[in-house]
């Protein structure tokens, strides 16, 4: 309100008032789990925060596929200023397929009330061995001479019985691999293979990563 006072000034009177508010905060707003085994189970813990200024509300979590479990429960849960809760999601696949769903966490976070979180993962299965990699060609691009870089290498075995990879093979001046012994992988598993480059001289390189393994189908994958 304005009040006129008779030396010519006016007075202008000022009021306000704050709320308190929860601030909800998730650990990750989307979570791959990659391949599993039909029948097999995989966790994954989401972190749920309290980042406000007033009692944060989880009123329900609740996920639209039901090869993704969530150990909410039935009844709501209060989370503490500055405090966190751990929520643990399972995925179970029951057929060779990729999987998709949304969980849906709803709360009393006056401007995110109701959060979404991407969930994905592949079921797999099988009687045999079956080898998949990141990537078959990677391009240092322009290095300078003597100096070291490095590109990982994934492989992932999405078969149904255990990938055996028996030797990494490098082929070109400059070019070293890890894991030249080779390595088991049990169905779902995978491995990085750290690739090396160092050149000497001012020059174009070109080189190969063989991976040898068990696969009935490619028993040889080549990384150029």
């Amino acid at each position: 309100d304005e009040v006129w006072v008779g030396n010519g000034f006016s007075i202008l009177s000022l009021s306000a008032y704050t709320r308190e508010f929860p601030n909800i905060r998730l650990s990750e707003r989307d979570h791959d789990f990659r391949f599993v085994p039909i029948e097999e189970s995989r966790d994954w813990s989401l972190i749920i925060s309290n980042t406000g200024d007033d009692l944060l509300t989880v009123e329900s979590i609740e996920i639209d596929n039901d090869a993704f479990e969530v150990d909410f429960g039935d009844e709501p849960f209060d989370i503490n200023i500055d405090e966190e809760v751990e929520v643990v999601v399972t995925f179970t696949p029951v057929e060779e397929q990729e999987y998709n769903a949304t969980m849906t966490i709803t709360n009393n976070d006056p401007e995110d009330g109701v959060l979404e979180v991407a969930l994905a993962g592949v079921g797999i299965g099988g009687d045999e061995p079956n080898i998949i990699v990141s990537a078959d060609y990677y391009d240092f691009g322009e290095i300078g001479i003597r100096t070291t870089v490095t590109f990982d290498w994934e492989v992932t075995n999405i078969g149904g019985e255990d990938l055996v990879v028996e030797s990494i093979i490098p082929l070109g001046i400059g070019f070293a691999v890890d894991h030249e012994d080779g390595f088991t992988l049990s169905p779902g598993e995978s491995e990085v293979i750290t690739v090396t480059f160092n050149p000497e001289l001012e020059r174009d390189y070109f080189g190969t990563v063989t991976a040898i393994s068990n696969d009935p189908d490619e028993g040889e994958v080549v990384l150029s």
